[in-house]
């Protein structure tokens, strides 16, 4: 799946299955799907918002962004948010909220870097794990690392807390690419996600390195 910011015409390619877009949730939504839709190869299956980076550090509790989650509902997409462990607590109550609409919270929220105290981060994640409308990506973990010295060990924790928290029916794989590449590349990451979630059954991984996301996102 690509992350746009507007219409996008996109080559169709067999490992691109549906485009994540971005959209003004304060205008209306539904022409501005049509126009993404237009141009797109491939089927919009969500819109991401980057919270963490929004202007208004309140921008999840905007009254103004109801109308446009409402028409995600219906038009059965689900909203990816990128948050900040403490933001953690306004995405909880916007899911409260819009109750009826699947949220993806990307690379978990945020959580400390190796070595940094994590428990505000994972309270509030438990904290938004009871709304059964969340789901998270298991992603971003080494975007933010040097790449080199860090090791699969080194991640094991918020990894073990998701897992936790939300269970491995509520997880979602993310490569984070090409981001990833600022923390050594996809490649080492996903082998370190492997790594990490290698106590799952066979029927486990399967849904978080994939299936789950079929779900989640509805793809054909």
């Amino acid at each position: 799946m690509g992350p746009v910011r507007g219409p996008a015409g996109l080559d169709r390619r067999g490992d691109i299955a549906g485009l994540v877009a971005w959209v003004d949730l304060e205008t209306e939504v539904g022409p501005q799907l049509d126009r993404i839709r237009k141009n797109a190869a491939v089927p919009v299956v969500g819109v991401r918002h980057l919270a963490h980076i929004d202007p208004d550090p309140q921008w999840m509790m905007r009254e103004e962004i109801g109308a446009g989650l409402t028409v995600l509902k219906r038009e059965d997409l689900c909203l990816d948010l990128v948050v900040r462990e403490w933001q953690l607590p306004q995405a909880t109550r916007l899911a409260a909220r819009h109750s009826g609409l699947r949220f993806v919270l990307d690379h978990l929220g945020g959580p400390p870097e190796p070595g940094q105290d994590r428990s505000r981060w994972a309270s509030r994640l438990r904290e938004l794990a009871r709304r059964p409308n969340v789901v998270a990506k298991v992603s971003g973990l080494t975007s933010g690392l040097a790449p080199g010295p860090w090791r699969a060990a080194d991640l094991a924790a918020p990894v073990t807390i998701a897992l936790e928290s939300f269970g491995p029916e509520r997880l979602l794989y993310g490569s984070d690419w090409p981001l990833a590449e600022l923390g050594g590349g996809a490649a080492p990451w996903k082998s370190a996600a492997e790594a990490l979630l290698d106590g799952l059954s066979t029927a486990e991984r399967v849904r978080v390195f994939g299936g789950n996301a079929a779900d989640v996102y509805s793809l054909p």
